[in-house]
């Protein structure tokens, strides 16, 4: 069920489930390029990036699901673009 309109905003909506995930792929994004950084061709960062990325799908599917909220609709695309082009700028560095 949709998130009332009050409860779309404040500090309460900054922990539904699609926000929670959205957060930790914000967190884990650094750990991730200092991964492709230290080893550009390792199996496990590109394991990562697909986990993570997956996990773009899941927050947006919970987030249909749930209700949006103000902070997940700024968090969720900011995640996007930490996540990627992160990952592209990391590769870049690495050569």
């Amino acid at each position: 069920m949709p998130l009332p309109a009050d409860e779309r905003y404040g500090p309460g909506a900054l922990m539904t489930p699609a926000n929670v995930i959205t957060i930790l792929r914000l967190v884990l994004s650094p750990a991730l390029l200092v991964m492709i950084v230290r080893e550009p061709t390792s199996w496990a960062a590109a394991g990562f990036w697909t986990v993570l990325a997956f996990s773009d799908g899941i927050d947006g599917h919970l987030a249909r699901k749930h209700g949006t909220t103000r902070s997940g609709a700024f968090l969720d695309p900011l995640a996007d673009k930490v996540l990627v082009l992160g990952a592209l700028f990391a590769l870049v560095a690495a050569g």
